[in-house]
């Protein structure tokens, strides 16, 4: 097996509740996720930051996609597609 050095800048959890009650998706589906970025950031529009998740079961970060830098009400984000929450 082959290890990575993850080299972060943050990690954020996504979920969503409807009436207090967990959300999941179907397979077909995918949710739009914007991540503000803070100011110093040395990302700019365009710039591709990958995403990952931790498989709690093995504890390792598993890459799994990609997300696009955006300038969106004068600040940068980085605008990702979810295929699961």
């Amino acid at each position: 097996m082959d290890f990575t050095v993850v080299v972060t800048d943050g990690t954020i959890e996504v979920g969503a509740t409807q009436a207090g009650m967990p959300v999941t998706l179907a397979p077909e589906e995918s949710v739009e996720v914007v991540i503000p970025l803070p100011a110093s950031t040395p990302l700019m529009p365009g710039d591709t930051v990958t995403l990952s998740y931790l498989d709690e079961t093995t504890g390792m970060w598993i890459a799994d996609g990609t997300g696009v830098v955006e300038e969106r009400g004068g600040r940068l984000v980085v605008v990702c597609t979810l295929p699961r929450i």
